[in-house]
């Protein structure tokens, strides 16, 4: 296509057109060749040698009027244009959704811009893509519908990942801009979710477990009615979201022989690879087997309600209690330590005493210890200063008995 031969026009010349030109009429080319273009074609009648059609020629017009009085559509997010064919997605330009949750979606809104003078009439908005379905519309316009020149229309795209990795899908507007008529632009999002564990003894506890072993702290072992003895449980988080920790209830048979000590205050938030301790005293009132259920409510997905059998066996009171070391208290100090800790009591009689001392995963952390002790007031030295900054237990056992002390270590 190019400019019109001008001799067309000059009475006499040799390409002179006569009185029996035909002309098509004026063509709308703008949707082939952009905006306020449009064509003519121009046929003469006398034949051309060799070829097989009439002399003439096309005529391309240009209408800045037309040109300017078209629609012209532009994308918007966060007050960022987004460019047609745009693939790089961004949170800058909200094409980028971040981290989002299944159970807590993520909204994105968008701005269709008419910056022309002309109707923009949007005939479609679809999302396509490898996980479209992780993308949908909020509250979608009936279409088509149309925007005046120079207006606006707000769209909101909500994204609820299916699965815990990179989500991606193309948005995709139709509508009758002469050269942008369909505009698509790149989706990211990244699925993330918590997922709840539960360890006892650095052992993985399996939710529904039904079969307590002293290997996990989930068998509490033999204890002397009226005694007690402590076991430590860590909630892991080993997901990429944060687990909020809803409730921690002991059911079941025996549940009220079974309590929590020092229980954290819910709800809890566990960030992604973080930990809570959750200590449980095993206190049997009579004796006999002793059975109940840790129920730790949560918001992970498929694991919300993690349940575990917890058991320990009471035997009776020998009665040496009343004549041994457990017949007065048990104290230990200083407490907070960071050196040299005492462990002081009175002995009604003499005895072998075992001393251990474990983490809150229930691992010793330090050499057990065995005192022969006599009657009377006794000391014995405990060194912390090897200790890492926590809290730690300290089981005093003599003569089948046992008591424990929480220790904080601080340096």
């Amino acid at each position: 296509v190019g400019e019109h031969d001008p001799t067309r026009f000059l009475s006499g010349g040799a390409n002179y057109l006569t009185a029996d030109e035909e002309a098509s009429g004026v063509l709308d080319m703008q949707a082939i060749l952009g905006p306020g273009m449009f064509l003519t074609v121009d046929q003469a009648h006398y034949g051309i040698a060799g070829e097989l059609v009439e002399g003439g020629q096309l005529l391309a017009f240009y209408n800045p009027d037309s040109y300017n009085s078209n629609p012209e559509i532009a994308l918007s997010g966060n007050n960022v244009t987004i460019l047609d064919g745009d693939v790089t997605p961004s949170t800058i330009d909200n094409t980028d959704f971040g981290k989002a949750e299944s159970t807590t979606p993520v909204s994105k809104t968008f701005t269709i811009q008419n910056n022309g003078i002309g109707k923009l009439v949007v005939k479609s908005i679809t999302i396509s893509g490898v996980n479209a379905t992780d993308f949908t519309l909020v509250n979608a316009p009936v279409l088509p519908l149309t925007i005046d020149g120079g207006k606006t229309l707000d769209i909101t795209v909500k994204f609820s990942p299916l699965s815990t990795d990179t989500r991606t899908a193309v948005l995709n507007i139709g509508s009758n801009d002469l050269d942008e008529t369909n505009y698509d632009i790149a989706l990211q999002g990244t699925g993330i979710a918590p997922e709840i564990n539960i360890q006892g003894s650095g052992l993985n506890i399996v939710d529904g477990d039904i079969t307590p072993t002293t290997v996990d702290n989930t068998d509490f072992g033999v204890v002397q009615k009226a005694t007690s003895t402590l076991k430590a449980f860590v909630i892991q988080n080993l997901g990429t979201a944060d687990l909020k920790i809803l409730a921690i209830n002991i059911t079941g048979n025996n549940a009220s022989e079974f309590l929590k000590v020092n229980a954290p205050a819910l709800p809890l938030t566990i960030p992604s690879g973080g930990s809570q301790a959750v200590i449980i005293q095993f206190a049997p009132q009579d004796i006999g087997f002793k059975t109940a259920v840790l129920n730790i409510a949560s918001n992970d997905a498929n694991e919300g309600s993690y349940d575990f059998a917890l058991q320990g066996k009471a035997s009776q009171n020998t009665g040496i209690d009343a004549t041994g070391i457990f017949a007065n208290e048990i104290t230990l100090y200083p407490n907070p330590s960071d050196g040299i800790a005492t462990i002081e009591f009175n002995s009604e009689n003499s005895s072998t005493v075992n001393i251990t001392v474990t983490d809150m995963l229930g691992k010793d952390v330090l050499s057990p210890v065995a005192v022969e002790t006599g009657q009377g007031k006794q000391t014995i030295s405990m060194n912390t200063s090897g200790l890492v900054s926590g809290i730690y237990f300290v089981k005093v056992t003599s003569n089948g008995q046992s008591k424990t002390i929480k220790v904080s270590v601080i340096h």
